[in-house]
């Protein structure tokens, strides 16, 4: 409780990686035991935080991994399944948002480019259009 307790609070200020340190000494320290297993549990929690901005995903979801690896017998199985869930989705959904954005930025670029070519076909005819006009204006005499 001590340890979590710690961790629990450098995260609430934003400390994030000080609970990480925390947390991944009490895992290594009891490893195999229920209490370091939680300890996984809360590291993966800790990365799924919104708040957590240096944390990826991609970590979140191993340390979920991992906390399963130790079978289903484990106190927090249920929520730990739910939450890898969670966050496989949310990063299928920012990736899906990315390739999108990535698509209508080029159409855009695409577009301004199409833009920028008639505009530059509209002002060599006007050019030749003018040309053509001073040709044809009889000349004083």
């Amino acid at each position: 409780p001590g340890t979590l307790g710690a961790a629990l609070r450098a995260a609430e200020v934003g400390r994030f990686d000080e609970a990480e340190k925390i947390l991944t000494q009490f895992s290594v320290e009891h490893a195999g035991t229920p209490d370091g297993a939680e300890s996984d549990f809360w590291r993966a929690l800790l990365k799924t935080d919104p708040a957590n901005r240096d944390a990826t995903p991609r970590e979140s979801m191993a340390l979920y991994d991992a906390y399963l690896g130790g079978g289903a017998t484990l106190p927090r199985n249920a929520e730990a399944v739910i939450l890898r869930r969670v966050v496989e989705s949310l990063d299928s959904t920012r990736t899906l948002l990315h390739t999108v954005r990535a698509s209508a930025d080029a159409r855009e670029k695409a577009r301004d480019d199409e833009v920028r070519r008639l505009n530059d076909g509209i002002d060599r005819t006007t050019a030749e259009l003018e040309r053509i006009k001073r040709r044809l204006t009889p000349k004083p005499q």
